[in-house]
């Protein structure tokens, strides 16, 4: 246990999430000191790995900030897998962006904002890993306000860039709204997170020990997945009792209606039956998940 980033002591878990539902695919307790990049590719390729046999469709990383390095560009590469990673500017000009999208970019604003104007730009780029070239792009807008909402002109222009390292198959010409657009549901993660420690309370670790939390923690991405997959199958079924159409259900729902749904065990014919009841709306999607499962068995 030691100091983290957010000037707390305590540890740092990181978590892969595969797909919209959120399935954690790898988790590792470290250090709170320890950087997240810190063996960063070997967690990445051991998340890519256990995310193939979940589906057939091509993976898509996403990464933030943190994990710009290129490091994890190669490994993404030679994973075959697309990626988009958001770029650190660390000490890059951003009027310095400005002027180079300026000049080879093309302008994306609509012109009718005055004091606005806001510039695209896709760079190629080539690497070479162990004797195979491989190709992406790295892909900006830049955008410069010289006049305020109210009309006040700055007297010195503000800067915005947002760049990312990119690589998408099948897309012929790469826009910064399609990488926003996959981008974005990065947010989503952050709900995972939150249910993770309020739902699941796993917010502090019971032991002072690493390997002891390192259990707990592998303990719980199980509990979770186990969790949310009742969930996702329940609500694949019509006489779930939903009004309105959702994609998921937060874990804290699913331990309230299903995990505490009152039942009475009845012994009869020499046979164990457990009583639900109906009242709940729950009782027959469960059982229908309960069978589904048990012939998957």
């Amino acid at each position: 246990m030691s100091r983290t980033y957010k000037g707390f002591d305590g540890f740092t878990p990181l978590f892969a999430y595969a797909g919209k539902e959120g399935y954690i695919v790898h988790a590792e307790l470290r250090p709170g000191k320890q950087h997240v990049q810190d063996n960063m590719p070997s967690f990445l390729t051991t998340a890519i790995r256990r995310a193939r046999p979940l589906t057939s469709s091509r993976l898509l990383v996403r990464m933030d900030a943190g994990n710009d390095a290129e490091a994890n560009v190669h490994v993404c590469l030679k994973e075959d897998v697309d990626f988009v990673i958001k770029r650190n500017l660390r000490r890059e000009s951003k009027a310095l962006w400005f002027q180079i999208a300026s000049q080879k970019g093309r302008r994306i604003d609509d012109g009718q904002t005055e004091g606005v104007q806001t510039y695209e730009l896709c760079l190629p780029q080539k690497v070479a890993i162990d004797g195979n070239t491989y190709t992406y792009v790295q892909v900006t807008q830049v955008t410069e306000r010289t006049m305020e909402r109210n009309g006040q002109l700055m007297l010195v222009p503000n800067y915005e860039v947002e760049s990312y390292w990119v690589r998408l198959e099948g897309y012929e010409h790469v826009r910064m709204s399609d990488v926003l657009a996959l981008y974005h549901d990065h947010a989503t993660c952050e709900q995972f997170h939150s249910e993770l420690k309020s739902d699941l309370d796993l917010e502090r670790l019971p032991s002072g020990k690493m390997k002891t939390n390192a259990i707990v923690l592998v303990m719980g991405a199980f509990v979770y997945n186990l969790l949310r997959l009742i969930g996702q199958d329940l609500l694949s079924d019509p006489r779930h009792p939903l009004h309105h159409k959702v994609k998921r259900r937060r874990i804290k729902t699913i331990i309230q209606t299903v995990i505490t749904m009152a039942g009475l065990l009845v012994r009869r014919s020499r046979q164990i039956w457990m009583k639900l009841t109906r009242r709940s709306g729950y009782s027959e999607p469960l059982l229908n998940v309960y069978q589904k499962w048990r012939e998957a068995r």
